[in-house]
């Protein structure tokens, strides 16, 4: 017969009582553990049923796809490009070279290296000249504009404007601009041949054959600001309009009205935050205006009209637009899609 002393015995059962209280925890834990996991089940059961009962919140709008009418392919990657409705060609600035973009790191910058016509309808070759010798200057070009009325294409790098024949591809001249001037836009009057220029704090017109300079006016610009935007021309009213674009994230844009002819501030406007400037309506001369607080504008009156801004519902949440004033049509291209809407009927 054991005798086991007093002090021992308790000791037993201290340790009989510390592992029964350590099964008691654990059953505990691992019983709100699966009941936790078998609730986040059943929820994510009754959500995943419900999200495919639900309606939609938005529904798709119901409109025709955009056709591929042909897929260009030219011997030269287009890097800019413009119109002409004389000879229906597109005139591009191509490279055989495409840019690389590193996964860190700004892309690798590509210089064209000829000029090149596009069948507007096939996207076919039609000429193609190379940027050699006399036309060397046009791949620096980082704007070109298109002159149906003389059917011209102007390359306009920052220090020279190179000249092509829009009919044919051909070289045809080239003048010298103002040194160190980085032009961030430009436009054209093909009526009267005159080219306006931006950039550099001021805006510049001068005659697009010859270089000559008509006259240039000084921009508010405020230190530290993006370019402005334009310049874009309403021939209708003789109206140069250019968007200074703010310094601080939280000011809103300034929509300035030049006269076109002495580059004299006749008016200005503040413009919604994050706005930016669309084509022109030929037709009816509103300017379209996109980006701001994710609605689209027009503006079809002078600006000393209150309000002088019209809501255009279709430019909404749009990341570009563009027309075509042959055939009276506007692209505006969203997130998800790009709506092709007549400029007469909307």
């Amino acid at each position: 017969m054991s005798n086991g002393s007093p002090d021992s015995e308790r000791e037993v059962a201290a340790h009989r009582r510390l592992r029964l209280w350590a099964v008691v925890v654990v059953v505990c834990v691992l019983t709100v553990f699966v009941a936790t996991l078998a609730g986040q089940t059943l929820v994510s059961r009754a959500r995943i049923a419900q999200a495919r009962h639900a309606q939609p919140v938005v529904a798709a709008p119901a409109l025709p796809a955009l056709h591929v009418i042909s897929v260009a392919h030219p011997e030269a990657g287009a890097l800019l490009i413009a119109y002409d409705p004389s000879t229906s060609y597109l005139v591009t600035l191509a490279s055989k070279s495409e840019p690389f973009c590193p996964p860190v790191g700004p892309c690798q910058t590509v210089q064209a290296d000829a000029f090149a016509l596009l069948d507007g309808a096939s996207g076919e070759l039609a000429a193609l000249t190379p940027l050699v010798g006399v036309a060397s200057a046009a791949a620096d070009a980082t704007l070109l504009l298109d002159d149906p009325v003389r059917r011209h294409a102007y390359a306009i790098a920052p220090n020279m404007v190179t000249i092509f024949s829009s009919a044919n591809g051909a070289y045809v001249g080239r003048y010298a601009l103002a040194p160190g001037s980085p032009w961030s836009g430009a436009t054209l009057d093909p009526a009267t041949g005159r080219m306006f220029l931006v950039g550099g704090g001021r805006v510049l017109a001068l005659d697009a054959a010859s270089g000559a300079v008509v006259t240039s006016a000084a921009l508010p610009v405020t230190p530290g600001a993006a370019a402005p935007d334009g310049p874009v021309y309403n021939p209708a009213r003789n109206l140069l309009y250019i968007m200074m674009r703010p310094n601080g994230a939280g000011d809103a844009p300034q929509l300035l009205a030049l006269d076109a002819g002495t580059l004299q501030q006749v008016g200005s406007l503040t413009l919604p935050l994050g706005a930016r400037l669309g084509p022109l309506d030929a037709g009816t001369g509103a300017l379209d205006i996109f980006g701001g607080d994710s609605r689209g504008w027009q503006l079809d009156a002078p600006l000393a009209t209150t309000p002088p801004l019209a809501r255009a519902p279709a430019l909404d949440s749009a990341l570009a637009v563009a027309e075509n004033p042959g055939l009276r049509h506007i692209y505006v291209a969203g997130f998800t899609q790009t709506l092709l809407l007549d400029a007469r009927s909307g």
